[in-house]
C-alpha cells in the first residue's frame, strides 16, 4: 500500500487478493495509475475498478483417454485464451477446483507428473498478480486487456523457462557433471597466482573420479547429487580402505577433490541440501616417508651403468635408467617436484652467480636456488639439454633400482592402514624411495645443515611451515641429537 497526497487529496495504490489463491481465483483491484510530471508532482491519468477472474480449463477433445492440453482463460474487455502448455488426461481433472486429481491408483510417475502440474498451476497464478501488481507500477500508463494478456503470456513464459533449467540441472548426474570439471580443470585459474592450473591437478581430478565412479558401480547406489549426505562419508570412506586398500591420506584427499567439485555444483544450483558435504574430513595423520641423505645420493650418482651392471640386475640394455638417475640426483639438490623436471631446459642457468631461477609447474612460484657441483657436472654432461620424462610407473621403477644398486637396502619399518586396520610392515628403504622423494631429501638435508625453515621454504616454494615441515624426514632420534645443545 503506498500513500499519495495530490492537491491535498489522498490516494492510494493497492493490490488485493488472497494470500493462499485458488487454482480458480477471483481477485479485485482498486488501483490509481499515475503519470509522473516531475520530482515533486504526481498526476492521475486514470482510476478504475476492476473484477478479474482466471480460469484453467481442458482443451475438448474427442479422444478422453489421451492428455488434453490445459488453457488459461479469463475475461478483462473481451474473452482471452492462452496455452499452459500443460496437460492432464481428462478423467483425473477436477474442473471445480481447477487442479489434477492426484491418486493412489495411479503409478508414481503419473502422480509426480501431476503434482507438478498443480504446482505450476498455483505458481501461474501467484506470478500473473504479482506481475500484474509491478508492471503496473512501472509502465504508469493505461491498462487494457492486450497489454494484460501479454504480461500473462511472458508469465507464463518466465515459467517455463525456469522449470525447463530445473529440469536440465535435475537430469545432470554427478558423473557427468565431475567429468566436465575434470575436463575444464586446467581452464580454471589459481586464485593466489592468477595462473592456470597444471596438467597433474587434472590427473589428480581424474584419478578421483575414477574412484568415485568405482563406488558407485560396486555399491549399486543412484548417480544422484542427493547421495551426498553424511552416510556417503561413512560409505565411500569403508569402501576406499577396506575393499580398495586405499590409505586414509588417499580418502582425505579424495573428499578434499570431491568438495571443490560439490562446492561448484552447489554454486550452480545443484545441490539443495548443502550441510553434509562441507563437513568432509579432509585430512588424515601425517604418513612416514622416507629421504635419502646425502651419502646415500652420491652412492647412486656415482654408478656407472655398464652393460654388465645392467645384466647382473636384470636392467634392459636399452633401458633409459641413467637419464632417469640424472634427473632424480639434479631433483634431490634441487627440490624438484617431478613435473619440474620437464621444464630444467626452460630454466635460466646463472652460473655467475652460481644459481638456477625456475617457474614450478604446480604453483608457479618463481624459486632461484644455488647450484650444486653435482648439479653443473650433469648440466655439462648434457650440454645444457636435459632428457625428458615420459612416463611415472617407469621413472619411479628406476628410481627403485637405482637405490637398489645402490645398496639402499636396510630394512624400514611402517605403520600402515590396510583395509582400515593398523598394521607394521616391513620393506627395504629403496621399495619406498619414488620421484618425489627427491624433494623431501632436499628440504630434509638442507634443513638439517642450517636449521633455518624460511630459508628452505624460499627454496621449496612452501608459504607456510604447516606444509613446508610435512617435507621435512626427520626421525626422533635425529630429533633428540638436535635438541643436545639445549640440555647442557
Amino acid at each position: 500500500m503506498a500513500d499519495y497526497q495530490i492537491d491535498g487529496i489522498s490516494t492510494s495504490f493497492a493490490k488485493l487478493y488472497p494470500k493462499n489463491v485458488p487454482p480458480n481465483f477471483e481477485g479485485t483491484f482498486i488501483f490509481c495509475i499515475f503519470a509522473l510530471e516531475n520530482k515533486n508532482q504526481l498526476k492521475v491519468k486514470i482510476m478504475a475498478k476492476n473484477i478479474f477472474k482466471l480460469n484453467f480449463s481442458l482443451k475438448s477433445q474427442t479422444d478422453k483417454s489421451k492428455p488434453a492440453l490445459i488453457y488459461l482463460m479469463w475475461t478483462f474487455d473481451k474473452r482471452y485464451k492462452v496455452s499452459t502448455s500443460l496437460s492432464v488426461i481428462p478423467e483425473f481433472w477436477d474442473a471445480k477446483t481447477h487442479s489434477a486429481i492426484i491418486s493412489s491408483t495411479q503409478t508414481q510417475a503419473v502422480q509426480r507428473s501431476y503434482k507438478r502440474v498443480n504446482r505450476l498451476i498455483a505458481k501461474m497464478c501467484d506470478k500473473i498478480l504479482n506481475g500484474l501488481y509491478a508492471y503496473i507500477c512501472q509502465e504508469r500508463t493505461s491498462f487494457n486487456g492486450i497489454a494484460l494478456k501479454n504480461e500473462i503470456v511472458n508469465v507464463i513464459s518466465k515459467i517455463e523457462t525456469e522449470e525447463k533449467v530445473e529440469e536440465e540441472k535435475k537430469s545432470i548426474t554427478p558423473s557427468e557433471y565431475f567429468k566436465n570439471y575434470c575436463d575444464n580443470v586446467c581452464n580454471k585459474t589459481v586464485k593466489r597466482t592468477g595462473t592456470f592450473r597444471c596438467k597433474g591437478t587434472q590427473t589428480n581430478h581424474y584419478s578421483v573420479l575414477s574412484r568415485y565412479k568405482g563406488f558407485i558401480e560396486y555399491t549399486h547406489k543412484i548417480d544422484s547429487f542427493d547421495l551426498f549426505d553424511e552416510k556417503f562419508e561413512e560409505d565411500f570412506e569403508r569402501y576406499s580402505l577396506q575393499v580398495k586398500g586405499h590409505t586414509p591420506n588417499t580418502v582425505a584427499a579424495s573428499f578434499s577433490v570431491m568438495k571443490i567439485w560439490l562446492t561448484a555444483a552447489e554454486k550452480e544450483g545443484l545441490i539443495k541440501d548443502t550441510a553434509a558435504f562441507h563437513h568432509y574430513k579432509t585430512k588424515a595423520s601425517s604418513p612416514s616417508h622416507q629421504y635419502l641423505n646425502d651419502d646415500e645420493i652420491q652412492r647412486i650418482y656415482d654408478i656407472q651403468f655398464s652393460k654388465e651392471l645392467k645384466e647382473k640386475y636384470h636392467i634392459d640394455l636399452k633401458s633409459k635408467i641413467e637419464d632417469t638417475r640424472d634427473l632424480f640426483v639434479v631433483a634431490c639438490n634441487l627440490g624438484l617436484r617431478l613435473g619440474d623436471w620437464n621444464n630444467l631446459n626452460n630454466a635460466v642457468w646463472d652460473f655467475d652467480n652460481n644459481v638456477v631461477d625456475i617457474i614450478t609447474t604446480k604453483t608457479k612460484e618463481r624459486v632461484v636456488i644455488p647450484i650444486s657441483t653435482m648439479v653443473k657436472e650433469i648440466y655439462k654432461k648434457y650440454d645444457g639439454k636435459f632428457p625428458k620424462v615420459w612416463d611415472k610407473t617407469s621413472t619411479n621403477r628406476h628410481i627403485q633400482d637405482c637405490c637398489r644398486i645402490a645398496g639402499i637396502d636396510n630394512d624400514v619399518y611402517q605403520l600402515e592402514t590396510i583395509k582400515g586396520v593398523s598394521v607394521r610392515k616391513k620393506y627395504k628403504k629403496y621399495e619406498l624411495i619414488t620421484s618425489h622423494s627427491a624433494r623431501r631429501s632436499f628440504a630434509t638435508n638442507l634443513y638439517l645443515k642450517c636449521k633455518n625453515a624460511k630459508m628452505v621454504m624460499s627454496f621449496t616454494g612452501h608459504t607456510t611451515e604447516e606444509n613446508f615441515f610435512k617435507y621435512i624426514c626427520v626421525s626422533k632420534q635425529e630429533n633428540a641429537q638436535m635438541a643436545q645443545q639445549f640440555f647442557k
